[in-house]
């Protein structure tokens, strides 16, 4: 992801700007909709250079996923904390591996993957 579009992305996540009450309401859900978007294209780009080999570039692509998540995730699961959590726990079974591991399993990191597209699904 380039950085003018993760600066966008994350602002959009963050509601930067000021809305009216009603405003912010219709924001939250669109937001929760395209930061749950922005998750699942972040987790695929992770798992497609980790398929691919690209180590460097999959740690990066979790990395981004991670920072998204811990900035974002929890604000728009604000009212759903147990949710919020089972979707953190995955994510971490997801990119655990490949920040962590020096050969990760491709059968537990796709099953990590799997795991948290399915939480993730929760939330939509």
């Amino acid at each position: 992801m380039k950085l003018g579009l993760a600066a966008a992305f994350l602002a959009s996540l963050t509601g930067i700007g000021r809305v009216s009450a009603g405003e912010d309401a219709l924001r939250s859900v669109s937001l929760r909709a395209s930061g749950i978007a922005a998750y699942k294209t972040l987790a695929d780009e992770t798992l497609k250079a980790f398929k691919a080999g690209d180590m460097a570039t999959a740690k990066k692509k979790a990395k981004e996923l991670e920072k998204a998540w811990d900035t974002t995730g929890k604000a728009d699961l604000a009212k759903k904390q147990d949710l919020w959590k089972e979707i953190d726990t995955a994510l971490d079974g997801f990119i655990d591996p490949i920040l962590k591991e020096e050969k990760p399993d491709p059968a537990k990191v796709e099953a990590g993957y799997k795991d948290f597209i399915a939480k993730l699904n929760k939330a939509a």
